[in-house]
């Protein structure tokens, strides 16, 4: 495993200090155990633990602070479930603590997290199976692949949406 896709690091606050993201991946063969995001701030010439969330996802695919609406950053994170499923997931800073700003997005394989309108923030993607295929199988069906972004609120809006292989 890439050790470079499980941390970010980026101003999430605003004041000109950079503060670290951590995926702290859990591992157990006998039971699932959520992983954790880390959040660690600059403070008293040190790096220490901010604030902790879980996450439902097993594996980190992608893991950056960025712009997420206006003057608010946050954390994304694009994870890995199982052998296959992926989730997005958005969080933010909200009294005092780390927090998620959107509940998981799922998606039928991991997708990516980027910038696709060019406007700076970044949007986060689902790939679905699209509902007028026959094709039964996951690995070959058509697929809708759907960009979102976060209102500012506590939901999504579609940036864009379309067929995808």
């Amino acid at each position: 495993e890439d050790i470079t896709n499980y941390y970010s690091v980026g101003d999430i606050d605003n004041d000109g200090t950079l503060e670290v993201a951590v995926f702290e991946r859990n591992y157990s063969s006998e039971e699932y155990i959520p992983s954790n995001i880390q959040l660690f701030k600059y403070t008293d010439g040190e790096y220490s633990l901010f604030s902790t969330v879980q996450t439902i996802a097993e594996h980190c695919m992608s893991i950056n602070i960025s712009k997420a609406k206006d003057d608010i950053n946050g954390v994304f994170v694009s994870g890995i479930m199982g052998m296959h499923s992926g989730s997005q997931s958005l969080y933010i800073i909200k009294n005092g603590e780390l927090t998620p700003a959107i509940d998981d997005i799922y998606s039928l394989y991991p997708s990516k997290i980027k910038d696709i309108d060019g406007d700076g923030l970044l949007e986060l993607s689902s790939l679905e199976r699209d509902p007028n295929d026959p094709d039964s199988s996951n690995a070959t069906c058509s697929k809708i692949l759907t960009w979102y972004k976060w209102d500012g609120a506590s939901g999504l809006t579609t940036v864009e949406s379309g067929e995808t292989n």
